[in-house]
């Protein structure tokens, strides 16, 4: 193990020096030890029928039970962008020695001194199965894409390979993390080509970017095809380990009221779901699910989105020239007369009604004084 830390052996008797007093700072601290190299790195061999694979179980039972991603960004003075991918993981039992995570640098990206196509490792000296590091991608070209690199971990003759998947956008970004089987195959969903995958999380998706966006990211990713009404400007915003292709579509497409259609099993058809009310990009709408009415407002005139609102829910609204004025920028569920006053007490400036002769009537909540400056 030592050997995959340095390189010369006076350096070894350092690193052992280090090794064994980390592991007595740890059996005082209980605290996971972590370290990014930048030496060589001896990375399981590949399988012929991927660039990603499944090592091989022979060395014990470890499994991993669960993973996660993360990301953040930022953009320096220089306009140069920082992607923060953080991944998290559960293993089926503590590692008996140290555990290593790796990931190759993608194309477009470095990660410090590491360049595309190199290797950036950490090694973690653990009393827990829950390990996480963080790879700090700095962006070089100026459109980099969706870009995909192998991530393996690996804990002595065991490993386990994965693909990560990253697209930015100036809307923001997107990615996921796929465990694969022994021929390098991705298991993107629960249950899917192995036995070992049945009811355990086979992929994870974080997109915090739109919801336009997010439907482009999965497309590329899975190559289907996804058919949109058009740009859908909602934030969707959601981190998920989806048990299937259907159920990561209809959470994607929730936060812009619309509903995915599976023609066939490379192509399907995203449009608004019947009750929809609102904008051709979903920057603003009503929507009714069952009893309850849901509302969706990004700076959105009062004067579309509560009629839109009334006439979803079956009642009548009077002459109420107030509404010129408001706007709204809220998210809202509930029951009709719940969603009306958030949408009232959300307004800039806000709102009131009331109900007279059968119909609602709006106004302002306040009036500046006649005379007032």
């Amino acid at each position: 193990m030592v050997g995959l830390l340095v390189h010369t052996s006076s350096a070894a008797i350092r690193c052992l020096g280090f090794a064994l007093f980390a592991s007595f700072w740890l059996l005082a601290a209980g605290r996971p030890q972590c370290m990014a190299q930048s030496s060589l790195f001896a990375t399981p061999p590949e399988p012929p029928g991927g660039t990603s694979a499944e090592g091989a179980r022979s060395a014990g039972k470890l499994r991993v039970e669960s993973f996660w991603i993360e990301l953040s960004w930022a953009r320096s003075r220089a306009e140069v962008s920082t992607v923060g991918l953080r991944l998290g993981i559960r293993l089926s039992s503590v590692p008996d020695g140290w555990l290593q995570i790796a990931a190759r640098v993608p194309e477009g990206y470095r990660v410090s001194r590491h360049v595309a196509g190199e290797w950036v490792p950490f090694y973690l000296m653990t009393h827990s199965p829950e390990a996480e590091v963080e790879l700090r991608l700095q962006q070089c070209a100026s459109e980099p894409g969706m870009v995909e690199f192998p991530l393996v971990i690996q804990v002595g003759a065991w490993h386990q390979w994965l693909r990560v998947y990253l697209r930015g956008s100036p809307d923001g970004q997107a990615a996921a993390a796929v465990l694969t089987d022994s021929r390098g195959q991705p298991l993107w969903f629960r249950g899917s080509q192995t036995r070992a995958s049945v009811g355990a999380p086979t992929s994870f998706w974080t997109l915090p970017t739109r919801v336009g966006e997010s439907l482009v990211f999965a497309s590329e990713v899975l190559g289907v095809h996804i058919e949109m009404p058009g740009y859908l400007s909602p934030w969707c915003g959601i981190s998920t380990s989806p048990a299937s292709l259907d159920s990561l579509l209809s959470q994607v497409c929730h936060y812009a009221g619309c509903a995915a259609r599976r023609v066939d099993d490379r192509r399907y058809v995203v449009d608004f779901v019947e009750t929809y009310r609102g904008a051709p990009d979903a920057s603003w709408f009503v929507v009714k699910e069952g009893q309850r009415l849901r509302y969706h407002a990004e700076d959105a005139p009062a004067t579309a989105l509560l009629p839109a609102l009334v006439e979803i829910a079956g009642e009548m609204m009077g002459d109420s020239p107030d509404l010129v004025w408001p706007r709204v920028n809220h998210t809202w569920k509930g029951g009709f007369l719940g969603v009306l006053a958030s949408v009232c007490d959300n307004a800039v400036p806000p709102l009131q009604w009331e109900p007279r002769n059968g119909a609602h009537y709006f106004e302002l909540a306040s009036r500046p004084a006649p005379n007032s400056r």
